[in-house]
């Protein structure tokens, strides 16, 4: 099916919207809503974000239309939401740098993922099971609400005891540790546009502070309880391959058990984020059944935790 419930964006509910800027702006949070034609009254909920280098993109990329559809068609109730963007000028209400330094900038885009989980959890038609579909920096904030155990006193009023994180997140050629200059050899080298993307975001070439940004800087072994995470790259993503690797590497060390994660790497490719969901996840026959799309795992994998 084509969702067509909510073609245009509207606001989230003014209890989870950012607080007054400081020249008395408001940015104003959106998403577009997409229900199931059967069921109900309740679904479980996707949030899915879009992808953009943390500057760019919105609510209507076509590259989402697939996960949209297939996501809708398997019986979620679905959001496709904004977050504040570096630089500003894209969401409505957003102050500008000129301005505001800070605008669009760590923690101003997680803060919005979060109070965008939050008013998604608190929607009359969630039954209680939230997940997260992220894109490249839209993957790096569902990583980043899935392993922040922190609690907020204040907007976006993060509360861990509660349990606000996600109850699991696909994460499709995510940004994980900002810091990482690797490079796999492929050419044209994608480190050179990550590092511009990552500074630009950051504010800063500080490779330790870009570090303590970053989803793996929220993992130690006290932090081991992660909620599930499916991790998706493609073998030449645009995404350079290392962080894929960072975050495997970051939940060993944490000690986190490996039946709450699970990685693939799209074979023979160089899409990017949602661009591979209707493509060959490796496996023999080559693309001839529906379930060796990339996008038949991330609904299996949904599916294991968002209708136990």
């Amino acid at each position: 099916m084509t969702p067509s419930q909510s073609p245009h964006p509207v606001a989230i509910p003014s209890a989870f919207q950012p607080p007054a800027n400081d020249d008395g702006t408001q940015t104003v949070l959106e998403w577009r809503i997409f229900a199931p034609a059967t069921g109900g009254p309740k679904w479980p909920v996707v949030v899915i974000l879009h992808v953009g280098g943390f500057k760019t993109g919105g609510l209507f990329s076509n590259t989402m239309l697939e996960s949209e559809q297939d996501l809708v068609a398997a019986g979620y109730y679905v959001f496709v939401a904004d977050y504040r963007l570096a630089p500003c000028g894209l969401i409505k209400g957003q102050t500008c740098h000129i301005t505001d330094e800070s605008s669009g900038r760590p923690p101003q885009q997680t803060n919005d993922v979060k109070a965008i989980m939050r008013a998604a959890r608190a929607d009359t038609h969630c039954n209680g099971f939230v997940g997260i579909v992220g894109g490249s920096a839209g993957g790096s904030h569902a990583a980043f609400v899935n392993l922040d155990r922190s609690v907020s006193a204040d907007w976006p009023f993060w509360n861990n005891y509660r349990d606000d994180r996600p109850d699991a997140v696909v994460l499709l050629s995510g940004a994980y540790d900002f810091s990482d200059r690797t490079t796999e050899g492929y050419m044209p080298d994608p480190v050179k546009p990550f590092k511009d993307f990552i500074e630009n975001y950051t504010n800063s070439c500080d490779l330790n502070y870009e570090r303590s940004k970053s989803p793996v800087s929220l993992l130690s072994p006290s932090t081991a309880d992660i909620k599930p995470m499916f991790l998706i790259n493609s073998e030449m993503d645009t995404m350079p391959f290392h962080q894929i690797v960072d975050m495997e590497n970051a939940l060993q060390a944490a000690g986190v058990d490996s039946s709450l994660y699970k990685v693939l790497t799209v074979p023979d490719s160089s899409s990017h984020a949602f661009e591979y969901w209707r493509e060959w996840d490796g496996i023999p026959p080559v693309g001839s059944e529906p379930e060796h799309d990339v996008g038949y795992h991330a609904l299996q994998f949904l599916d294991q935790y968002l209708k136990p």
